[in-house]
This record gives C-alpha cells, structure tokens and sequence, in this order.
C-alpha cells in the first residue's frame, strides 16, 4: 500500500534535491541508503522498489497521481448513486411505488473536477427546481421498516430530495417489463384553493356522526340549466313583520349597514306568513342568524323550497347520502390542508353562484360540525357598498354589465381529479342590480367569479373591479362576521350580500349544509324602473331622509383633525 503520510525533511542530505529515506519499516533487506531519520516510504515509491533516495518531484507526482485517484473514486460513487436512482436498485418497497429519493449532491461534487458533463448537467437540473428539498431522519434504507430504524437516534438528520414535478394528470402507457422505467407517474394532487377545489373528505373517520352527509362527487351529467319563473317571497310579507317578531324573544341588529341576529324562533314550526316576513328581512339586513335550531337538512331543504326552486351545484360535493343532489356541502378537515401559494383571501369573496342565469336568492346553511374557534363566515353589504359611492360613480355603474364566469370553478374540480356535473356558463349582469322585494340598490360584482366590465377597456375594467373588490373585502363598516356554535343557521341573501369563509381552523373539521333557491333574472335600475313603475332606491339614503338628515350637505367638506383612537 502506498502511503501519503510523510514525516519531516531529515536533516541530511544525499545530494541536492534528494532526502534520505526514513525506512523504519522498510520492505528490502537493509539497503546501505536507509536510515531512521528521513522520510517513511514503507520501502515504496509510488509502486516502484525502494532506492534509498526520495526526490522532491518524485513526491509531488505521488501527491498528484493520489489525488487523481481519490477524484476518480468519488466520481464513480456519484455515477453508482444516480444509477440506483435511475433504475431503482437499492430502494425500499415504498420508494419504488413512487417515493424516488434522491441522496444529495452538494459536499460530493465540490471538488471532484473530473466529473463527467453529464453529471453536472444533472445536478444543474436539480438546482433549477426539478426536485424539492425535505428532512427526515437517516435511519436505514428501508425507512418504513421499524426494525431496521432503532439506531434513528443516533443518527443526525441529512437533507434528501423528493421528486415534485407539478402536472396536471396525463394517460400513460405501462411500463415494459424488461427495462426500467426512469419516472414513475404519480397522480399529482392540484394546489388546494378551498373555493375551487373542494376537500374530498377522506379522513377515513368512520365513526364521525355526520357521515352520511360527507362529500360525494356522482358522476352525472345534467342539461344545461334553463329560465324559469320565480317570485320573490319577500313582495308578500308584511311590511313590519309582525308575525315573525311576535314569535321571537330578541331581535338584534348587528351592525348599522349588515346582520340581525333573531332569538326565541324555532324554523320548524315557521308559519307561510312568518317564512315570508323572513324573507324580506333577510333582503333588508342582508343576513339574518339563528342559534340552537334543530331543523334537519331535510327540514332545511323543505323551508328553502318556500323561497324558490332549489340549485343543484354543477361541481361541489353533495351528501353521500342518496336523494340529496339539492344539497351543497361544504367540508374541510385535516386530509388537505389550505394552501396559501395558491389563493389570496380577497379572491375568496363570493356571491353563489353568480354566474347563472337565475342566481340564488334566500340561501340558508347550517354548520353541523365546527372548530371550537375560528372557521367563521363574513359578509359584505352590496347596498352599503353602493351608498359609499359618489353620485356620479353611481350613475356610470348603473349603465354598466360585468361577465360572471363559471369556467373557473369547473377547471378546479377537473384539476382535482373531480367531476363537472354541467358544463360550465358566462353570463353578463348588471353591475348594479335592484332587490325586487325591497327596491334598494346594490352593487352585484364579485372576486370569486366577475371576471370583467363589458364594453370598457381592460385597463379601464380592471381598475373598477379592483376598487369594488377591495371595497367588499377590506371595508369594515360593510361587514359583519359571525362565529359559529352548534346547530346554528345563517340566511342570506345572495342579490345583495358578498361572503367569504376564514380559513384559519386547519387541521379542525368544518361541515357545513346549504340549500340554495333560485331568484330572479338579475334587472338592472332601469329594468327595475320600466318594469315596475317605481324608482329604485339608495338604502342610505333613505335611511337619512327618515332622519330628516341632508346628506348631501357635508359632501366635499373637510376640516384639520387629530387622530382618535
């Protein structure tokens, strides 16, 4: 064996240039030149027999040719580590069903300079995000074998590398059974937005009460959905709504602009009169809650029907339970947690549906299973968001229509591997659309599914749609947020209001049931107008003018003020 290991220079010398050798271990029979005190050969140099001199220059070739050879070693140890990759040699049962690990390359090429262009190439590749890092323990090779993976202890953690390639799901041919295949396809779960992508509920959680009404994704195929006549409740009620306030103990507003919140009422022994009474005060507040209700979806559905014929969603999940295709169900829980990379919580603000022809009128959900804290539910008030505007801003939105889309939607359910039940639609409505029970006002856009102002520039649409969406998510004096408790049930009106869940609860379970009525084809003011023979309203300012208020008289008016907290 040739050793690289050398003592100090001895003191004499033989000639210039040259030093004695050290042989304390010499493998020749003593030769004359050997003395202790020189350099240790082990009686060879660089496979040649001792001599008895050792050159300057012979002892740099031998430095040189030995780190060659320590170069070469480890190139030929990368090549092994990337063919066992490439062909699936030395991996364990759950890596060759599609858990491709990959050893990492920093620390191995840093000084190998001999590496082969192919090699590097590779590694630039990785570099380049073509693989993801992640930690685990280096326990043994077969890392799901607990017998082999009781000195993980011990063992520091190293970095490794798990194949990531984002794609949306392809055919593919089987392998051919007498090579390998580079690539194993994987079926590649599409980034979560909880808006378009909704949780398949597959928590395995087969004790859970409510599990008949988990999400299921039947593979129908419905027509596309056609025009039909609805009127709303709300034009029938009593203007007071005496019968539904008699029946209650508490009657709370909750803001100024949005939300009342009723006590006392048990939904299942509603009269006509007092289901229509709701009606209209869920088209004034624009939400209207109620606490400890035992009504059933059954019952849900049955009282919905009263407001209208009922939507049947073409992609969300309805309960596994049969006969339910009425019911949308919402359902997160700790299978697929939100992903923030891939939705804002602006573009999480709705309107139902909006891109219908008919959009959903008084809509009702019931949360039958819900965090302790957070998971709560926000709305906006279109009338507030209307009334904030100047005149003149009013007047051009009211001459405008916006394109609401569906195509959206069913493109995140196709990307999760889910089923369109109808093919997606475009419609156009009126950006500012009349309530035809109360005759307010509203401003009818929406983050989730407007996707711009018709007959604008885009420049010019973009920009409108950017201050009312931030109008809707951001001002909170158009909003009221509720926390749900048990058996609690919220009715909105999906003509006037915007909504957008928090998504603040993971890993909890949210389970949630809606039943969703048809309304009226949208009628912007000057449909409202013609059509009825009265003048729509600004809530606002009706509010004023019952307060003897002029409203219009401190517009444009400022005067210097200090902050108040």
């Amino acid at each position: 064996m040739f050793f690289t290991v050398f003592q100090k220079l001895a003191a004499a010398r033989v000639s210039p240039g040259h030093h004695k050798c050290t042989n304390l271990k010499c493998h020749h029979a003593n030769p004359p030149q050997c003395k202790a005190g020189t350099y240790l050969c082990g009686g060879r140099l660089g496979g040649a027999p001792c001599d008895g001199t050792y050159t300057v220059s012979q002892r740099r070739a031998a430095e040189a040719e030995e780190k060659q050879r320590r170069h070469k070693e480890k190139a030929r140890q990368m090549r092994w580590e990337e063919a066992k990759v490439i062909w699936g040699q030395g991996q364990s049962r759950n890596q060759r069903e599609g858990q491709r690990l990959v050893r990492p390359l920093a620390g191995r090429d840093r000084n190998v300079k001999s590496a082969s262009a192919k090699l590097l190439r590779r590694r630039q590749d990785y570099q380049k995000g073509a693989i993801t890092p992640y930690w685990r323990p280096r326990t043994s090779r077969h890392v799901n074998n607990p017998k082999e993976s009781t000195t993980s202890s011990i063992i520091k953690d190293v970095p490794t590398f798990r194949l990531d390639i984002k794609m949306a799901p392809v055919a593919t041919q089987a392998p051919s059974a007498s090579a390998p295949t580079q690539v194993e396809t994987l079926k590649q779960d599409a980034q979560f937005n909880p808006f378009y992508s909704p949780s398949i509920g597959d928590d395995g959680d087969e004790t859970y009460q409510f599990k008949q009404f988990k999400p299921h994704f039947p593979e129908l195929s419905w027509p596309p959905l056609e025009e039909i006549p609805v009127k709303d409740r709300g034009l029938f009620a009593d203007a007071g709504k005496k019968n539904l306030f008699a029946a209650a103990t508490k009657v709370k507003h909750l803001t100024p602009a949005i939300g009342t919140e009723i006590v006392g009422v048990d939904l299942r022994q509603l009269t006509d009169a007092q289901k229509d009474e709701l009606a209209l005060l869920v088209g004034e507040r624009g939400v209207v809650f109620f606490r400890d209700q035992d009504i059933d979806i059954h019952q849900q559905l049955e009282l919905a029907r009263h407001f209208g014929p009922l939507h049947k969603h073409a992609t969300t999940p309805v309960p596994k339970e049969p006969g339910l295709e009425e019911v949308h169900v919402v359902y997160n829980d700790k299978s697929r947690r939100p992903d923030p990379a891939s939705f804002s919580k602006l573009e999480l603000w709705h309107t139902d549906v909006s891109y219908e022809v008919q959009p959903p009128s008084t809509t009702s959900l019931k949360v039958i299973t819900g965090p302790e804290y957070g998971g709560d539910t926000i709305w906006s008030s279109g009338y507030a968001l209307y009334s904030s505007l100047s005149r003149g801003f009013q007047q051009y939105l009211e001459g405008l229509t916006a394109l609401h889309s569906a195509v959206a939607q069913a493109d995140g359910a196709r990307a999760a591997g889910l089923p369109v039940r109808r093919e997606p639609i475009e419609t156009e409505h009126p950006v500012v659309r009349v309530h035809p029970a109360t005759g307010l006002k509203s401003v009818y856009v929406n983050p989730g599914f407007t996707r711009r102002i018709v007959g604008v520039p885009k420049a010019e649409s973009d920009a409108i749609l950017t201050f009312l969406f931030h109008q809707i998510g951001e001002n909170p004096d158009f909003q009221v947020r509720f926390h749900w408790t048990p058996n609690a049930i919220a009715f909105w009106d999906n003509r006037v209001v915007t909504h957008s869940a928090t998504f603040d609860f993971w890993p909890a379970t949210r389970h949630a049931l809606r039943a969703t009525p048809h309304g009226e084809k949208p009628q912007s003011v000057a449909d409202y107008e013609r059509d009825t023979g009265k003048v729509a309203k600004d809530r606002l300012a009706e509010i004023l003018k019952e307060q003897g208020v002029d409203a219009s008289a401190s517009i444009g008016t400022s005067k210097a003020r200090g902050y108040n907290d």
